[in-house]
């Protein structure tokens, strides 16, 4: 929700684009710009200042596929290759990032992570999937090309195809729960210039239910993590 509209995901499949709805005569909603490539069905558009210029524009997980990553432990099979970066009014493009393939975004959301102090510049946390499984991905804006993301840092995979990570961040701190519908390890994560180190916090923890669509259900209190058992 922006201060003059909404934007929302319409369609599904592999058809949904991203569209800014406004009111208009009658106090009706109507679709006054829509993205011209595909996004995610389920993904959560995010506003996001990525450039530092202004008040943000919109991030979300798109160029979905339903044939790369075959593993549909996020409520279907079909997954992002893309991160596109979008003007908030007319959703054109700013700036966008393609995985090569056999890598998907295994997610739905992109999470914003400022670093240690909270004061950083934003950058964006995504589960990249691949032959090895699941691995925290840091997406920036890429300086050097006008127009391009790119992966600032990786965490290593977990090991084996089809094994998933659930991450959580109130923007200073970052977790992630390796296995949450298996073991649910506990991670904290840090940056080291281009690498994501983790480190064990505990066993038998869940922030989601497998098959859900909503993969964070665990709350950030001050700097306390809040977290369900996993049985």
């Amino acid at each position: 929700v922006l201060p003059l509209g909404i934007i929302a995901v319409q369609g599904d499949g592999t058809a949904a684009r991203l569209v800014r709805l406004e009111p208009g005569a009658g106090g009706a909603w109507q679709a006054i710009a829509t993205s011209r490539e595909p996004v995610l069905a389920d993904a959560q558009p995010l506003q996001v200042d990525l450039d530092g210029s202004d008040s943000g524009h919109i991030a979300v997980l798109a160029g979905p596929d339903a044939a790369r990553y075959r593993h549909g432990v996020l409520g279907d099979a079909i997954e992002a290759t893309r991160v596109l970066y979008l003007e908030r009014h007319d959703l054109s493009p700013l700036r966008e990032l393609t995985l090569p393939a056999p890598h998907v975004f295994e997610d739905n959301r992109l999470r914003v992570w400022r670093g240690s102090d909270g004061r950083g510049a934003a950058s964006l946390v995504a589960v990249r999937s691949g032959p090895q499984g699941a691995q925290l991905a840091l997406i920036e804006a890429d300086r050097s090309k006008a127009a391009a993301l790119r992966i600032a840092a990786l965490g290593e995979p977990i090991g084996s195809a089809n094994r998933w990570m659930s991450p959580s961040t109130d923007g200073k701190h970052l977790v992630s729960v390796h296995t949450p519908h298996l073991s649910g390890a506990l991670h904290a994560v840090r940056r080291d210039g281009e690498r994501l180190t983790s480190s064990a916090l505990a066993e038998g923890v869940s922030n989601r239910a497998i098959g859900a669509r909503e993969l964070d259900v665990s709350a950030w209190l001050s700097s306390r993590y809040v977290i369900a058992d996993l049985s």
